[in-house]
C-alpha cells in the first residue's frame, strides 16, 4: 500500500518543475596556486524533494552532501579530484554551497566534469558552469541531454 503512494508521489514530483526555472549554478574559480573553489546555488525545495525521494527520508545537510557528492564529478588534467564541502547555508529559498578539490599538480590542460545533480530527477532542470581561469570565463550548460563536458585550455 505505501510503494503505491510512493510511486503517486515520485510520478506527481516528477511531472512538473517545481518552480518558473529549474536552474542551478556552479561557479568554479580555479586559483593561480592551482587550488579551485567551487561556489554551488541550489533551489532549496528543488533539492530538498529530489534528495528525500533518493534516500527515502526528510532532506538533511549530510543527505544534501552525500547527494552533491554522488553527483558531481570533477577531473583536472584527467586526474579525478574529490570535492570537500566546506559550507552549506540555507538563504531566502536558496542553499548556497561551498567547496573546493584539492590543489592540482602542472599546469591546466583540460577539465571534465560530469554532473547529474537533480537533471535526472527534473526533466527540465539545468545545471549551469561557470568557470573562471586567469582572468577569462567560460560558461556550460549541462541537462538531461548533456551530462558531461570536457574544457581543453
Amino acid at each position: 500500500m505505501y510503494t503505491k503512494y510512493f510511486l503517486l508521489l515520485l510520478i506527481s514530483t516528477l511531472s512538473y518543475a517545481l518552480h518558473d526555472i529549474p536552474i542551478a549554478f556552479f561557479n568554479v574559480e580555479i586559483h593561480a596556486d592551482n587550488h579551485i573553489g567551487i561556489d554551488m546555488e541550489f533551489h532549496k525545495k528543488d533539492i530538498d524533494k529530489i534528495v528525500a525521494l533518493t534516500y527515502k527520508q526528510t532532506a538533511s545537510i549530510e543527505l544534501i552532501e552525500r547527494y552533491i557528492l554522488k553527483h558531481s564529478k570533477w577531473r583536472i588534467n584527467n586526474q579525478a579530484l574529490n570535492v570537500e564541502i566546506c559550507d552549506i547555508k540555507d538563504v531566502h529559498g536558496h542553499y548556497y554551497v561551498k567547496t573546493q578539490l584539492a590543489a592540482f599538480n602542472g599546469t591546466l590542460k583540460n577539465i571534465n566534469i560530469h554532473n547529474s545533480c537533480l537533471v535526472k530527477h527534473i526533466p527540465t532542470h539545468v545545471n549551469v558552469v561557470n568557470i573562471q581561469y586567469q582572468g577569462k570565463k567560460r560558461s556550460f550548460k549541462l541537462s538531461q541531454q548533456r551530462l558531461n563536458t570536457s574544457i581543453d585550455y
